[in-house]
This record gives C-alpha cells, sequence and structure tokens, in this order.
C-alpha cells in the first residue's frame, strides 16, 4: 500500500477508533470495532512513524479496547527499553530509555513492560515501585492483550536497585510480575509489606544483599511460576507475619538454590498464620547458610517438591512458640549439615511437624527438641524406603530436652560409632515412641539409650543396641533409664554392651519390656552416672514385667551379675550366662531383693568372687518373693544365701558344685540341687 494511502487511511481509522474509546468508556463494550481490526491498526501505528503527532497512538488505549476493560480512566500500557533515545514517550514505537520514567506516569491498573535491551541495567538500577493492579512484563514473556500477540517472547531484562536501602521491585496491592531477572538489589530483590494478593511468573532473583523475595505483613494469596531465586544474603524468600498464602509452584516449577550466600533458603517468622505450600515440582537446593528458618510461625506449611539440604548449617529450626503445621514430603533430604539436622525448639500447643524424607548427618546431631507443649506432635514416618542415620558423629544422634508433647519417630534410625549417646533426653510428659532403631558399635560418653525424668510414656519397638568402650573408660551403657514413669519395649529387642551394663533401670514407676538377649562384657572400670558396675542393674521399679527370652549374658564385670533390688516388676530370664563377676562386697553373682517375681529358667553361673546366688538385702529388711530357679548349673562360687526371712524362693533341676547354702531362715520352699540331694533352704 503507497505510504500516503497509509496515512489517509491512519487517519481515518484512528479517527474511528478515538470515537470508539470515547463510546465504549460510558457505553456497552460490545459497541467497541472487531479487535482484528484494532489489533492490525495498532501494530501499524506503533510500529510506523507516520508523522501525525496529534494522532500518536498512546499506549493508554490499546489494552483498554482489546481487554474490554473501557472505563472513564481506561488502562495503559508503557514500554521501557534501555537503548532507546531520550525523550521517549512510553509508546512501543517511541520507548522510555528508564524504568522510573514509566513508574511516575503509570496509574493503577496499569502495564509496564520492559525490553531486554542490552541486557544491562543501564536504565534499570533505580528499582521501581508498583501501584495497585499494576502489571511489570519483561519481554521474556512477551506480551499478549486479548488473543493477539504484542510482542513476541525474547530475552528478560535485568533490573536492580544500586540506591541505599534500594529493593528491586517494591509491590502494590494485585500484582503481576513476569518474565524479569533482578540481580544483586542493595536490599531485597522483591518486596512488598501490608499488601494484598499478587502473582510472581517466570522471574529469577539472584544474590539480593537482603531477601530474594521478602512480604511482610501481607494477606491474599500470592501464586509463585516459574520463579527461581538463588543466593540472598538473608534469606531467599522471607515471609514476616501476616496471614498471607503462598502457593509455589503453582503452574510452573520453582527453584530456590543457595549455594553461594551464607542467607537461608527460606525463613518464616513473627507470628506468620498463613499457608504455603511448596507443589511437587518446586525445588530448595541449598549447600551453605541455614536451610529453613522458621521463627513464632503458626501458619500451615507443606513441602511436596524436592528439598536438599546439604553443607553449611543446612537443616531445619523451628523456633520459639511456634504453632504451625509443619510437613515434609518423602523428596526430603538433609545430610552432613554442620549443625543439628532439624532443631525444634519451644513447640507450642496445636503444633505438628510432620517429616517423610531422609536425614544422613555424620557431624552432628539428627534431630533436637527443646521445650514442646503438652498438645504438640512431632512424627518421623516410615514410607517404607526413608530412613535416619548418624555415622562417626563427634556428638550424639538424637536429643530431647523439656518436651511435654508426643514424638513418634516411625522411620528407621541407625547410628554408628557415636561419640555420645545415641539417643539422649531427659525431662518430659508426653507419649514418645521410636520403632526400628539400630545402635552399633556406640563407643561415646555414656551409652545408647540415656532416658532420664519422662514422666509420660515412652515406647521402643524393635531396638538394637551395640555398645563398645574400645578402651576409653566411658560409661557405656547399653539401655540406662532413669526416674521415669512408662517404659514400654515390644517387638524383637536386643542389647549388647562391651563396657558397660546391658540394662540399667532406676526409679521406673512401670516397665513392660521384653528383649531377645542381654549381655554386658567387661564392665570392669568405675563408671560414671548411674550405670554402675553391674551388668543388669534394676533399682526401685513398681510393677509390670521384664522378660529376656533368650541368652542374658554378663561377663567380666567388676559388680554384680544382675542385680534386682526394691522391684515390683515380674522379672523373668530364659537362660543366664553370667561368669567373671568378682568385685568384692555384699552384692555379687546374681542379687534379689524385692516384692516381686523372679524367674531364672536355665544357664549357669560361675566365676563370682562372693555368692552365687543372694536373695534379700541385709538393709532393705524385704525377702524375695516367688523366686523361681529352674536347671540352672551353678560352678566355682562362693555360696549361695538366704540372708532375709519371709521369702517364698523354688525351683529344681539346678546343679552346683561345690554346693554351700546359707539359709538364716524363714523362707518357705526350696531350689533343688544335683538331682534334688541337695537344696536351698
Amino acid at each position: 500500500m503507497p505510504s500516503s494511502l497509509n496515512k489517509v487511511l491512519m487517519v481515518f481509522l484512528s479517527t474511528l477508533f478515538i470515537v470508539g474509546i470515547s463510546v465504549l468508556g460510558v457505553g456497552p463494550c460490545e459497541s467497541r470495532p472487531p479487535s482484528e481490526d484494532l489489533f492490525l491498526f495498532a501494530r501499524f501505528w506503533y510500529e510506523e512513524d507516520i508523522g501525525f503527532e496529534e494522532f500518536d497512538f498512546l499506549p493508554n488505549n490499546l489494552i483498554c479496547t482489546l481487554e474490554c476493560l473501557c472505563s472513564p480512566v481506561g488502562q495503559s500500557i508503557w514500554f521501557v527499553d534501555n537503548t532507546a533515545p531520550e525523550g521517549g514517550n512510553g509508546s512501543m514505537a517511541h520507548p522510555f530509555n528508564r524504568l522510573k520514567l514509566a513508574e511516575a506516569v503509570a496509574s493503577p491498573g496499569h502495564t509496564l513492560f520492559i525490553y531486554r535491551g542490552d541486557g544491562s541495567t543501564t536504565g534499570l538500577d533505580e528499582g521501581v515501585v508498583l501501584k495497585s493492579r499494576q502489571r511489570l512484563f519483561g519481554e521474556s514473556v512477551g506480551l499478549t492483550v486479548g488473543d493477539e500477540i504484542i510482542v513476541p517472547p525474547g530475552g528478560p531484562p535485568t533490573m536492580t536497585n544500586l540506591l541505599p536501602n534500594g529493593r528491586g521491585i517494591e509491590l502494590g496491592d494485585n500484582n503481576m510480575v513476569a518474565g524479569i531477572t533482578v540481580h544483586e538489589a542493595f536490599d531485597s530483590g522483591i518486596f512488598g509489606e501490608n499488601i494484598l494478593s499478587g502473582t510472581i511468573e517466570s522471574v529469577t532473583v539472584t544474590n539480593s544483599l537482603e531477601s530474594g523475595i521478602e512480604l511482610v505483613q501481607c494477606s491474599g494469596l500470592f501464586e509463585l511460576g516459574g520463579v527461581s531465586l538463588a543466593d540472598a544474603s538473608r534469606a531467599n524468600l522471607l515471609v514476616s507475619g501476616g496471614d498471607v498464602d503462598l502457593r509455589i509452584g503453582n503452574s510452573l516449577p520453582c527453584s530456590i538454590e543457595n549455594s553461594n550466600a551464607p542467607g537461608s533458603a527460606l525463613v518464616v517468622q513473627a507470628t506468620h498464620t498463613g499457608n504455603l505450600e511448596f507443589r511437587p515440582n518446586t525445588t530448595i537446593h541449598s549447600t551453605i547458610g541455614d536451610g529453613l528458618q522458621f521463627s513464632n510461625a503458626d501458619g500451615s506449611y507443606l513441602f511436596d517438591g524436592s528439598i536438599t539440604l546439604s553443607g553449611g548449617d543446612a537443616g531445619i529450626d523451628i523456633l520459639n512458640n511456634s504453632a504451625g503445621t509443619f510437613t515434609f514430603g518423602p523428596n526430603t533430604t538433609i545430610t552432613n549439615p554442620s549443625g543439628t539436622a532439624v532443631n525444634i525448639r519451644s513447640l507450642s500447643a496445636g503444633a505438628q511437624f510432620d517429616y517423610d524424607g531422609d536425614i544422613v548427618n555424620n557431624i552432628n546431631t539428627i534431630f533436637s527438641i527443646d521445650s514442646t507443649e503438652p498438645g504438640s506432635e512431632i512424627n518421623f514416618n516410615s514410607n517404607g524406603a526413608n530412613s535416619l542415620s548418624s555415622t562417626n558423629s563427634p556428638s550424639g544422634a538424637f536429643f530431647i530436652f523439656d518436651a511435654d508433647g508426643d514424638i513418634n519417630l516411625n522411620t528407621p534410625a541407625t547410628i554408628r560409632d557415636a561419640g555420645f549417646s545415641s539417643l539422649f533426653a531427659t525431662d518430659g510428659s508426653g507419649v514418645w515412641s521410636f520403632n526400628d532403631w539400630t545402635i552399633e558399635n556406640q563407643h561415646g560418653l555414656n551409652g545408647g539409650i540415656d532416658l532420664f525424668g519422662q514422666m509420660g510414656t515412652v515406647n521402643f519397638t524393635n531396638l538394637t543396641i551395640t555398645t563398645n568402650s574400645a578402651g576409653s573408660g566411658d560409661a557405656t551403657t547399653g539401655f540406662l533409664a532413669g526416674g521415669c514413669n512408662i517404659i514400654n519395649v515390644a517387638g524383637t529387642n536386643s542389647v549388647e554392651a562391651d563396657g558397660g551394663g546391658a540394662l540399667v533401670l532406676i526409679n521406673i514407676a512401670t516397665v513392660n519390656m521384653t528383649f531377645e538377649s542381654l549381655s554386658s562384657t567387661n564392665n570392669t572400670n568405675t563408671q560414671i552416672g548411674f550405670s554402675g558396675d553391674d551388668g543388669i542393674d534394676l533399682l526401685s521399679i513398681d510393677g509390670g514385667t521384664i522378660e529376656v527370652t533368650g541368652t542374658t549374658t554378663v561377663t567380666n564385670a567388676d559388680g554384680a551379675g544382675i542385680s534386682i533390688e526394691e522391684v515390683g516388676a515380674a522379672v523373668s530370664f530364659e537362660n543366664v550366662m553370667l561368669s567373671g563377676i568378682g568385685r568384692d562386697g555384699i552384692i555379687s553373682g546374681v542379687v534379689f531383693a524385692n516384692p516381686g517375681s523372679i524367674k531364672i529358667n536355665g544357664g549357669s553361673i560361675s566365676g563370682v568372687g562372693m555368692d552365687g546366688i543372694r536373695l534379700g538385702s541385709n538393709t532393705s529388711g524385704v525377702g524375695a518373693s516367688l523366686f523361681r530357679m529352674n536347671d540352672t548349673s551353678v560352678n566355682g562360687i562362693g555360696g549361695f544365701t538366704v540372708s532375709i526371712s519371709n521369702s517364698d524362693v523354688g525351683g529344681e533341676g539346678n546343679t552346683a558344685t561345690p554346693f554351700s547354702c546359707n539359709d538364716r531362715g524363714g523362707n518357705t520352699g526350696s531350689i533343688l540341687f544335683n538331682n534334688g540331694t541337695d537344696s536351698c533352704p
């Protein structure tokens, strides 16, 4: 078409278009010209300079007409290209060359469109403050109005804010930001405070000196899709207060990467009460910094994507009276942070933590739980594949302090060669359950399980403990508990302690324990704590049952092989093998002085320094009740003593060489030795 004819046509069409706009501003939207005609007209007008400035088609008309959103004010598109000459008016043909110029003329509801330009932050280095309902688009997502493509997708523009305390993008209510890279903002890359809702898509925020995206006291729904956050100095994503809901990865995959800056991948703080949902197409990868941080977080936090935390102190911290719900799916992995992998401190009533992933920490602690309120709940749930493990850690694997809430550790746990107790737990009143634990070659201070002052209920199922002092002289007790209410041990359980007692229970209200085997070897040093020098030590247990269905072995113990004092529980050993029991004193060999029921069925007792079996105590004044020993061989012992009257003793099929019995009188029943030719009492 000849140029002159183009100009005549443009004048004619522009007159029609302007008339249409004025009508649409006050009348029904159906009266507008066809969108195809307007699009062709607008494209030609934007891209061709026809020389009629009075008819210059400014962008405040285009989006209004094509989207049928006309109002007396209208909506606008303002274009920015940092390669454009000075003096632009913000149209496609004459874009601004500085983003701040577009910010100054744009009204609420307008669109700011940034071309990639030369790829630098020139003209885009002072940040932008958005008004309500504005949209900020970069060239990488293009520009589409209605069904028509105005600008096809290209490269992303890069913006920043180099001013002191400058933020890259400050959000208003109901903004949409898409297709932009924000790099090295002096403060946060994207920031919103006391605003309502928003959408962020196909945006990259890197190396912010504060946070990548920071939302303070916000509300409504924010949706993030195709967002990549990396290496912020404070936090890649920070949510502070408010009741804002975030859906992350709603339509496009999102990622948080922290590998070059000391900040956290995520921080939630200051009584936030909304919902954060990380969809399955999200990834969080942190090899430095502090991982995921929750402080006074009272909302709901769901992590269904892939989370990999490794290196630095990249774990999970839930602190300062958080009352929220925290759910981590099976694709969560924490590997060797320098600190605790999962640290929960001051958990409020109603809070719930569910973790269904893997944890490996060979450097420090797997989890630490401190000060949880009644009504809170912590769950490590097995899905059949995940596990918790620690090897050669200089610290203990699990710590629990003052936990009055419930704890359920159902994920299998394996702890090898720890430098401190595999589980050290003290004080609390909740219900704690630990399933499928393997503790191997524990050689550190204390031992495998150390449990003190638990006034609730503690359950163990399928527990295997092997300790080895390796000549250190430390008290490597297998299972040690003191000052507790109810302890249950069920399933398949065994304890093998080298350098400490296999089972030490002191001042327990009720126990219900079943072991396949107990073994204590080389408990020959003066031990610290409560472990003593006995192979098995049961003191002041009010009731319940303790049953060893297999073999109980004590070898080379300075103290007693099995010491039971003031125990009301029913105690049963199917097969005992005691040898090398030699410390001088009134307790040696097997000592029972309690009102409970004690049964020994089979085994042998040999090589003890004092009495082989002593029933009763010179101090308690209480005799053994319902003591039965059958089919047990007693060899090379100092004697068999029943020292207190009113003891009900009995049994048969036992042998003793030589036989010696010291009966102090008043006992009922007898234990038969040497095919019945000898008896005691």
